[in-house]
């Protein structure tokens, strides 16, 4: 499909700093916009839409938690109405970053809409995490609807954007990276061919002869990009997880990422606590073998008389 459409206004040519092809699902686009549409409160004085991350399709059960306790301080009492942006949300990314901005597009106009009748007054909050981030941030851009959002909040926001927030580039929009977040490190090189060869880890079509060659050249030219994309699996395994970190993991975060929204004020980090390396080989002792459980307990036991 060509890079451009007369028929979608959605300018192609600035969403990421990777070339086309890029595929737009126009038909998906328009009915997942609608379906959320429908699902706005417009009795809410606040509308909230989350941008889910890739392979993710609910909101954030920690911004929704974060939101519930801003929502039960002073003068909230409720007053959000909390969304998921529908779409894609797949490794697919040429086809799935694309139709989301349109989709988005197309709540962002059917929420102008809406408030055009509207007497009371509203606030439109976005907020979104890896290529949800990226779809918002192309959408805080865009001269038709950017001015619809009061304000943004994007995490973990990729490094092939199309638009760069980390110098202020818009006082209503804040970024939220971690130092060592895979996603949102720059790369050396064609940042199309590392955007396919990333794809093509992810689908596991890096084998095939038409994606080796261009694949082997991005990696082997992105080390530091590797050997993160290797630890990511790590974390997917159980307990592993309460070992090493996971800096595309956000949901430290959230809390702020709401303070945000409504105060305009971005609060410090959480600092990241790492876990005994004793507690966490007893809670894996079992799985190790009967060998490993006593010697485990006999380490914990002399800590204990330790600190008495």
């Amino acid at each position: 499909m060509p890079d451009e459409a007369p028929d979608i206004d959605l300018d192609l040519d600035t969403i990421s700093q990777a070339r086309g092809p890029w595929e737009i699902d126009v038909e998906r686009a328009e009915r997942d916009a609608e379906q959320v549409l429908r699902a706005i409160d417009f009795s809410r004085r606040d509308i909230v839409i989350w941008a889910p991350g890739t392979s993710a399709r609910h909101v954030h059960p920690a911004f929704r938690s974060a939101l519930r306790v801003a929502e039960a301080g002073p003068g909230g009492g409720h007053r959000a109405s909390l969304t998921p942006l529908l779409y894609e949300a797949s490794w697919h990314i040429r086809r799935s970053a694309p139709t989301g901005m349109l989709t988005l597009k197309r709540v962002l106009q059917g929420i102008r809409s809406r408030l055009a009748d509207s007497s009371t007054e509203h606030s439109v909050y976005l907020a979104g995490e890896s290529q949800g981030a990226w779809i918002i941030g192309e959408l805080m851009a865009d001269a038709d609807v950017g001015e619809v959002a009061t304000r943004a909040v994007l995490m973990g926001h990729p490094m092939v954007a199309g638009h760069e927030y980390v110098n202020g580039e818009d006082p209503r929009v804040v970024v939220i990276n971690n130092e060592l977040d895979q996603v949102t490190l720059d790369v050396k090189g064609d940042p199309s061919q590392c955007l396919d060869a990333m794809i093509a880890m992810r689908t596991l079509q890096f084998a095939r002869p038409k994606h080796l060659p261009s694949t082997f050249k991005a990696l082997t030219s992105n080390w530091d990009h590797v050997g993160l994309m290797l630890l990511s699996i790590g974390y997917q395994v159980p307990r592993v997880r309460n070992v090493l970190r996971d800096h595309h993991d956000y949901s430290s975060d959230m809390q702020r990422a709401v303070e945000y929204l409504y105060t305009g004020e971005l609060a410090e980090p959480v600092a990241w606590v790492k876990p005994d390396p004793i507690t966490v080989a007893h809670e894996l002792a079992p799985k190790l073998g009967p060998k490993v459980t006593p010697h485990v307990a006999k380490v914990i036991a002399r800590r204990k008389r330790g600190a008495a």
